[in-house]
């Protein structure tokens, strides 16, 4: 879960060189296996995945591929991309293409837009423009549990494609002149689903639990409410004791639960909303339209009585009259 109050960051905290980082890599040439000519059978040394072509040998959870990148303005990227194949693979099972991944946050990089904040643990998060992908930066220790739990995770996710864990879809290091920096690159869950009204990070403890005031992502202690699942609820909670399970062996326990709740009330009440006030715009347009056309229409009558030879007073002043009546202004 995801826990940060997200805000404009000043430019200096430097988040566009882990942008610059991961576009650079992502638009690199596409690698090769380390060893595609082995027999494709189950072993210690493999690891096949489902619906996919590639088999990953061991190797390819440890390698590290080191890139260095000189910018349009003439500065110096080092970065390290760790298992590519891997997440290549966890991309695909995702349904992300590299090229969807890479144009993400090229565009991001353009814009200089987004969302940056900073979390309790002061972790760097940035959002993408498009709201799809979320970069966040990890200390050495978190970068090394990954690796660490990598191929239990990439067997678990291909193997159970309605995990509730994150997808993690690439690992870095940016390598700066006085110090390094890992980060990850993970989807955003909530993108392209429902309007949401409330959003929940459950941890199941009460310490600390009650959200700030105006943040976006309430706590436990916010959590009033029964959660209603249906004939899935079996099938949800048996995926929560698998993920949890792998979580476990590892013995991972900074973890939540992120949930999001779409209200049909607050939705339809929205919408009726919406619509009036529509309406209103849509009669006040109406209105002025008409008075727009009766206006004209008294000019032109006007020019043809200028136009027509001249019959007496009496019938200037019906004509006049006619023009000016307030029957032409009511609206149906």
């Amino acid at each position: 879960g995801i826990n940060a109050e997200y805000g404009t960051l000043p430019r200096e905290m430097g988040i566009e060189k882990y942008l610059e980082a991961t576009v650079f890599c992502l638009s690199a040439p596409p690698l090769s296996p380390i060893s595609s000519s082995f027999s494709p059978t189950l072993s210690q040394e493999s690891s096949i995945l489902c619906g996919s072509s590639v088999h990953l040998l061991e190797a390819e959870y440890e390698r590290r591929e080191k890139y260095r990148f000189v910018t349009p303005e003439g500065r110096t990227i080092n970065v390290v991309d760790y298992a590519p194949l891997v997440f290549e693979q966890l991309q695909n099972l995702a349904q992300i293409s590299r090229s969807t991944l890479g144009n993400s946050w090229k565009e991001s990089l353009k814009r200089t837009t987004g969302k940056e904040s900073s979390g309790k643990s002061g972790s760097l998060f940035f959002i993408s423009c498009d709201n799809r992908f979320m970069l966040k930066t990890i200390s050495k220790s978190e970068k090394n549990s990954l690796l660490s739990f990598l191929k239990d995770y990439h067997t678990h996710l291909a193997s159970q494609p309605n995990s509730f864990l994150m997808r993690i879809v690439g690992l870095y290091k940016y390598k700066g002149a006085i110090s390094n920096q890992a980060f990850v690159i993970f989807s955003n869950i909530f993108y392209n689903c429902l309007p949401l009204h409330e959003k929940f990070d459950l941890k199941g403890s009460t310490k600390q639990r009650v959200a700030k005031e105006g943040s976006d992502i309430l706590l436990d202690l916010d959590f009033h409410r029964s959660l209603y699942m249906g004939e899935q609820k079996g099938k949800i909670m048996e995926q929560i004791s698998l993920d949890v399970d792998l979580l476990a062996k590892h013995e991972l326990m900074d973890y939540s639960l992120l949930v999001g709740i779409h209200s049909k009330k607050v939705a339809r009440e929205k919408q009726m909303k919406d619509h009036s006030s529509h309406s209103h715009i849509s009669e006040d347009l109406s209105t002025s339209n008409l008075m727009e056309k009766n206006r004209r229409k008294g000019s032109d009558s006007s020019l043809r009585e200028k136009d027509k030879p001249k019959e007496g007073k009496h019938r200037r002043k019906s004509s006049s009259s006619h023009i000016s009546s307030p029957s032409l202004f009511r609206l149906k």
